[in-house]
This record gives C-alpha cells, sequence and structure tokens, in this order.
C-alpha cells in the first residue's frame, strides 16, 4: 500500500510537462462542467508553488519533508509575530495552506515596511534583496 500513485518530478523538463498535464486536465473539467475536479487542480498547484517557494527562501529543510530549517526558524517566526493579522496565530507549521500563506504574506509584508539593511545579518539581508527582485505588487 505504500506505493506511490503520483512520480515525483525529477528535473525542470518533467517539471514543464507535468504541469501542461495538469493545466489541460484543468481545462478538460471545466468544459465538461467539473468544478470540484477543476478545483482541487487548481488547489494542488498552488500547494506546490507555496512549498517551493518556502524551500527557496530557506525555510524548509528541503523538498521531501516539511520540517522547518533550524537555522532560519526563529528569523521567520520573529517575521511572523511582527506581521501577522492580530487574530492570526504564530505557529510556523507547513500542514495547511493557510499556515503557508501566513509565512508568505507576512515575509512580504517585512520586505515592504521595513527599512532595516540587515548589514550585520547575512541570511535576512540576502532574504530581503531577494524579495525585493521581486514583483511584489503584482501578488
Amino acid at each position: 500500500m505504500n506505493t506511490r500513485l503520483i512520480s515525483p518530478v525529477t528535473d525542470n523538463i518533467d517539471k514543464q510537462r507535468t504541469y501542461r498535464e495538469q493545466m489541460g486536465r484543468y481545462k478538460r473539467a471545466m468544459q465538461e462542467g467539473l468544478n470540484f475536479e477543476a478545483m482541487l487542480i487548481s488547489y494542488a498547484t498552488i500547494e506546490d508553488r507555496l512549498l517551493s517557494m518556502l524551500y527557496h527562501m530557506a525555510f524548509r529543510k528541503n523538498r521531501k519533508t516539511l520540517d522547518p530549517l533550524k537555522t532560519t526558524k526563529s528569523y521567520y517566526l520573529q517575521i511572523v509575530e511582527t506581521y501577522k493579522a492580530y487574530d492570526e496565530n504564530t505557529s510556523l507549521g507547513l500542514k495547511s495552506i493557510t499556515s503557508k500563506m501566513k509565512i508568505i504574506r507576512c515575509s512580504l509584508k517585512w520586505v515592504a515596511t521595513t527599512t532595516d539593511d540587515y548589514a550585520q545579518n547575512k541570511f535576512l539581508r540576502v532574504l530581503k534583496k531577494q524579495f525585493e527582485g521581486m514583483d511584489i505588487d503584482g501578488l
């Protein structure tokens, strides 16, 4: 029963092919009025992109687990505590889509509002520079 139904993506060409297939399935589902299936395909794509972004933000230890990277977790905890909505908790779990979105949203708020150049902290300096290179206004 431990057999994977979906084989993991091995490289960028495989990832592109997989996304193309999923987009085709999404379009067919919408044309056939299978809205729930289309929603599940969209949800899976969003989950994949959020996990990828958290990996590239050096929040996740590796692509195979949901464990946070111990050396950067404290930075993200501080960012989330500072920039979360008043009614949100400060947990940094990766099991729900809202938790993943909270970490990214708080990080984007941090970049947009902080004026510190973080000269003494290489990780925060590089993270801020990478975020500033993104089209944050488009998000």
